[in-house]
């Protein structure tokens, strides 16, 4: 697959990542990460993928909207890509008030079987 192709895919993949945790689809948001999933919270609270789906599926972390400002494809190897994505969204993280958050995600994806998982989140603010 061209880098281009790549690139495109992987943006995708993080519009829908977007998109499902509104949803609270686990099941999708389960699918777009590698088993070895970590995310680094901007509280320094750091989740295992299944962790994190049980935050999203109890209301723990909760996302209500979003607006992706920037999303940028910083790096694309044969078997590893990174994604910078600002977005602004409202959510109530860790039983806070709902209010507008602009949250960058640095993602690291794994090619894993011809596909491209999420492996690892840092998160952080704009």
């Amino acid at each position: 697959m061209a880098k281009l192709d790549v690139s495109a895919l992987i943006q995708s993949k993080y519009i829908r990542f977007y998109r499902y945790l509104i949803e609270k689809d686990i099941v999708r948001l389960s699918n777009l990460m590698d088993d070895s999933f970590t995310i680094l919270n901007i509280s320094n609270v750091r989740q295992t993928k299944i962790q994190f789906l049980q935050a999203i599926e109890d209301g723990t972390l909760a996302y209500y909207q979003c607006r992706h400002d920037k999303i940028i494809i910083d790096n694309i190897n044969e078997n590893e890509a990174t994604l910078i994505g600002n977005t602004n969204v409202l959510s109530s993280l860790f039983v806070q008030n709902k209010s507008y958050l602009n949250l960058r995600m640095i993602i690291t994806f794994i090619k894993n079987n011809d596909d491209w998982k999420m492996n690892k989140i840092i998160t952080s603010t704009y």
